[in-house]
């Protein structure tokens, strides 16, 4: 089918889901296989079958809990919305159906699914590329495969379609359109032309966040690097003002020291000239037998005159 036939056939898909919704009934296993599509006079005719995994939004359909044979959770892998699959069915509301449809939606305009998931893949495999994995957008995918599809709008005619396809699918339920009538009012506006439409591209934060949650062990081990450096940088900042401290300390104490140094020099020569002086009025008055001791005073203050420049010296330094 042509683009606009696709965009139609959809139309109708929403206001089937949407009067399931209004009757507080969750489909919980949307997929290709279970719309039935007839031709008719005015293009197609679209019908949704099997309703036997279904769920009331309020009172339960049935008391017993369905799971496939193989224990997984109920639906379509590749058409599970991440909180179905991780609940196992149990822990959806109506935008679990909306993301089935944008997958839909998905494969109407590019013609091939957003993820590839197959039978070898383990759960918690699935879960994670359900979880995390970002999409491409549909344009993208339709230019790099070379899809032809009839009445297909140019790429520059196309991001918006890509904004609301990729809303609808969008991993984090709160992200997602809040019911199948804003879902078709967009999807409406788009096909109008004349009204900006709700979808916008994801912002580099939610990006971010998205890359974090597919590289948890890589961000991990990054973040205790940077911890790690972050640690060291701050211990060697500290050290080093530990080191100026000590440095500083040294200056003070070698300082002190000298001048402690210069006094005793300095009071150790004032004593010397003060017992010089003492001794010599003991030698009062001049007799001959004295001579021996004043010879040996002259010896000692020649001593003291003679030590006087080194001394000088050293109370310079």
């Amino acid at each position: 089918p042509d683009f606009k036939l696709r965009l139609d056939i959809f139309n109708q898909l929403c206001k089937g889901i949407s009067h399931a919704h209004e009757r507080g009934v969750i489909h919980r296993d949307l997929k290709p296989g279970n719309v039935m599509i007839t031709k008719c006079d005015d293009g197609a005719s679209v019908k949704i079958i099997d309703f036997g995994q279904a769920k009331a939004l309020h009172d339960p359909l049935t008391d017993q809990t369905l799971v496939t044979g193989d224990r997984y959770a109920i639906g379509t892998w590749n058409y599970m919305s991440p909180e179905q699959a991780k609940s196992r069915g149990s822990k959806v509301d109506t935008r679990s159906d909306i993301y089935s449809m944008g997958i839909m939606l998905y494969q109407l305009v590019s013609g091939d699914l957003p993820f590839r998931i197959h039978g070898e893949q383990t759960e918690s495999e699935i879960l994670h590329v359900l979880e995390n994995g970002i999409p491409k957008r549909p344009s993208k995918l339709i230019k790099s495969s070379q899809i032809d599809i009839p009445g297909l709008p140019d790429l520059k005619h196309r991001s918006e379609l890509d904004w609301i396809v990729l809303k609808s699918i969008d991993s984090d339920p709160e992200r997602r359109y809040a019911t199948v009538q804003e879902f078709r009012a967009d999807l409406l506006r788009y096909q109008k032309g004349d009204e900006p439409v709700l979808a916008c591209p994801p912002g580099a934060l939610y990006l971010s966040k998205k890359f974090f949650q597919r590289h948890k062990l890589l961000v991990s081990v990054l973040s205790m690097i940077i911890v790690s450096l972050g640690i060291g940088i701050g211990w060697a900042l500290v050290e080093r003002d530990h080191a100026e401290e000590a440095r500083y300390k040294a200056v003070i104490a070698r300082d002190e020291a000298q001048q402690k140094t210069v006094e005793v020099l300095r009071l150790s020569a004032i004593q010397d000239h003060e017992d010089l002086i003492a001794e010599l009025d003991l030698l009062w008055p001049a007799l001959p037998n004295m001579i021996p001791r004043y010879e040996a005073w002259i010896e000692k203050a020649g001593k003291l005159v003679e030590g006087l420049p080194a001394h000088l010296s050293t109370l310079e330094k």
